[in-house]
């Protein structure tokens, strides 16, 4: 059997099915479709082209400032020197360039502008000056900011920044003492010494209370071994102590030294201390009693020295209350005994217990809470008249009265 297919058709013979050939389009029409698509997107329209020629148009017209820079960076310099940076100032515009101010964000900045009218395709000086001799840090940073006609860049801000190289340095620029003995403290040096051109004058130092100071000229070691000894930075020590008299615990006290710059005239250094006095452990720490009567032990505080230590005196601020002190281990452990006077008065007692304690040069005092109440008789009990609240639970703690065998005070 024999088919006959047209000219898309393909041929078979036998049992071979035959299939009509798909029709596609020739490769030249995509190659013209994809060329054209890409330069229509290539092409703006024609508002885009209008508003192109409209901003370059803007762009020219008006005046128009343009700095030779926008940062000045004087670096490191000393606070006398004359220092000066220029900023050329120009017109990229159309129009004359007015120049309506020349301000700056610190008194140290000196701005000077040479002309205010600038005419378009001209520039202008812009002269930037730091006057430093009284600026009190070391760190300057500010602005100079130009107010000008220009619609579009109005202010113009140049910054400006310098570093001043310290006069005079400080060493240590804090004093820490650590843990100091009570009136055994060390002594701690700070050195002030010149580190510019100009002569360093400490002329005095003001210190609280609390510490002691003395100062002295230092003498240069170098100072043989040069022929102009004026050229030798001076140096001064100041030697502080923590005074005798301060009290026990923590210290944070300020020196100010004195100078002759003008720019820092004044410079605070912070001075710390822990000012421990006797080390002792006692127990108890309070002295609770009663109700007792008269002639009652009533207690005994335990005095343990951290170090070689003495109990020289005890006594009370109620008059009641006798103390009697006994050395356990000499030097190290004591023992006051605490008693009720047999003459004591009845009533309830508030005060302190006192004991004077030395550890080597050292001697001070040590106050200790005592309170009670004395027992009476039931009639100078029922005497008192309103009971206090700590007497109420006197006269609710004796059912029967320990005193005389009587019956409670119901």
């Amino acid at each position: 059997m024999e088919c006959h297919f047209s000219k898309n058709e393909c041929r078979s013979d036998g049992a071979d099915k035959r299939w009509p050939m798909e029709k596609s389009p020739p490769r030249r029409i995509f190659m013209a479709i994809a060329l054209v698509t890409v330069i229509l997107l290539g092409q703006p329209c024609c508002d885009d082209v209008k508003e192109a020629d409209h901003a370059e148009v803007h762009e020219v017209s008006g005046p128009r400032v343009k700095l030779s820079t926008d940062e000045l960076d004087f670096g490191k310099v000393w606070a006398d020197e004359e220092l000066k940076k220029t900023v050329q100032v120009s017109n990229a515009g159309a129009e004359p360039l007015i120049v309506e101010a020349v301000q700056a964000t610190c008194p140290c900045i000196v701005p000077a502008i040479s002309k205010t009218n600038v005419p378009p395709g001209e520039a202008t000086e812009l002269v930037v000056g730091l006057v430093l001799h009284e600026y009190p840090v070391n760190q300057v940073k500010g602005k100079v900011i130009l107010r000008t006609s220009d619609p579009v860049g109005n202010p113009t801000q140049i910054s400006v920044r310098a570093e001043i190289r310290p006069e005079f340095v400080v060493e240590p620029e804090r004093l820490d003492f650590g843990k100091v003995k009570r009136g055994q403290g060390p002594t701690r040096q700070l050195i002030v010494r010149q580190s510019g051109p100009a002569e360093l004058v400490l002329k005095g130092v003001e210190a609280p209370p609390q510490l002691l100071v003395s100062v002295a000229k230092a003498t240069a070691e170098d100072a043989s071994q040069t022929n102009d000894v004026e050229k030798v930075p001076t140096s001064y020590q100041v030697d502080v102590t923590i005074a005798p008299e301060t009290p026990n615990g923590r210290l944070s006290a300020k020196l100010t030294l004195l100078t002759n710059i003008e720019r820092v005239p004044k410079v605070r250094v912070r001075v710390a201390a822990e000012v421990i006095g006797v080390e002792c452990v006692t127990s108890p720490r309070v002295v609770v009693f009663g109700p007792d009567p008269p002639g009652t032990r009533v207690g005994a505080i335990e005095v343990i020295g951290v170090h070689d230590i003495e109990v020289l005196e005890a006594s009370s601020t109620i008059d009641d209350v006798a103390l009697k002190i006994e050395a356990i281990e000499s030097l190290k452990r004591y023992r006051v005994e605490v008693r009720l006077k047999d003459d004591a008065v009845p009533g309830d007692k508030v005060g302190w217990i006192v004991l004077t304690l030395k550890e080597g040069r050292l001697t001070e005092s040590k106050k200790l809470a005592v309170y009670g109440t004395v027992l009476g008789g039931c009639l100078q009990l029922r005497s008192f008249g309103r009971l206090s609240p700590l007497s109420e639970v006197v006269r609710r703690a004796i059912s029967p009265c320990k005193t005389s065998g009587c019956r409670a005070l119901n």
